[in-house]
C-alpha cells in the first residue's frame, strides 16, 4: 500500500522573497544523495521566479526520494521496489506469498515496494531468486497448458483421420509413418 500524503496547502508567498504569486510547480533538477553517491535528475518542485527559491511539498520530497532510491538500485543491479511488484503481481501472489517463498520479513518486502528502501544484499538475492522461481514455474505451468492443447488439437486431428481411415479402408501404420505424433488417446483433462 502505498503511503499518501495529505494534499499540500503552500502559503500564499514564496518562501524565499515572500512575494504573493510569483511561484508555481514546474520540473527542475534535483540532486539527491543515496548511500553516499548522487544523483542528479528532474523533479516536479514549487519554484519561485522572482528569487530561483525552491521547496518541496511532502509528496514531491517522497517521489524525488523513490526516484533516486531507484537509480541507486538499477545502478547496482538490485531489485527495484517497482519492478518487485510488477513481478510480484504477475505472479498472482501477495506479499506473505513472497515472504513464504524468499524467506525475508514482511516489513522488509513492504519497504522495498514503498520504493524508498535498499535491501541487504543477501535479502536482495533471496527475493530475486523467489521471484525467478515462481517465474520459470509460472512459464512451466503456461508450457504445460499450451502442451495440453497442442494434444488436443492432435487428438481431435487423429480422431478425423481415424474416421477416414476406418471410411476408406486405410492401414493405420501407413498414418502412423507419416505422421510425426501418431494416432494418440485423448488428452487427459487439464487440471488448474
Amino acid at each position: 500500500m502505498r503511503r499518501k500524503h495529505r494534499e499540500y496547502k503552500p502559503t500564499k508567498n514564496c518562501l524565499g522573497c515572500d512575494r504573493p504569486d510569483t511561484f508555481g510547480v514546474t520540473m527542475r533538477p534535483t540532486v539527491k544523495e543515496v548511500q553516499g553517491e548522487e544523483f542528479t535528475f528532474d523533479t516536479e518542485k514549487y519554484h519561485c521566479t522572482a528569487c530561483e527559491a525552491e521547496w518541496l511539498s511532502p509528496a514531491q520530497m517522497f517521489s524525488a526520494v523513490r526516484q533516486a532510491v531507484t537509480f541507486y538500485l538499477k545502478k547496482h543491479g538490485m531489485l527495484t521496489g517497482e519492478d518487485c511488484e510488477q513481478r510480484r503481481r504477475k505472479l498472482g501472489w501477495t506479499q506473505q506469498d513472497l515472504v513464504d517463498a524468499s524467506g525475508v520479513s514482511i516489513a522488509t518486502i513492504k519497504r522495498l515496494e514503498s520504493g524508498v528502501h535498499i535491501l541487504t544484499s543477501a535479502h536482495n538475492d533471496a527475493t530475486e531468486r523467489a521471484l525467478e522461481l515462481g517465474e520459470h514455474n509460472l512459464s512451466m505451468k503456461q508450457a504445460a497448458v499450451i502442451e495440453w492443447a497442442i494434444r488436443q488439437c492432435v487428438w481431435e486431428g487423429m480422431a478425423y483421420y481415424e474416421e477416414a481411415i476406418a471410411e476408406h479402408s486405410v492401414e493405420a501404420r501407413f498414418l502412423d509413418s507419416q505422421s510425426s505424433h501418431g494416432i494418440v488417446d485423448q488428452p487427459e483433462p487439464l487440471c488448474a
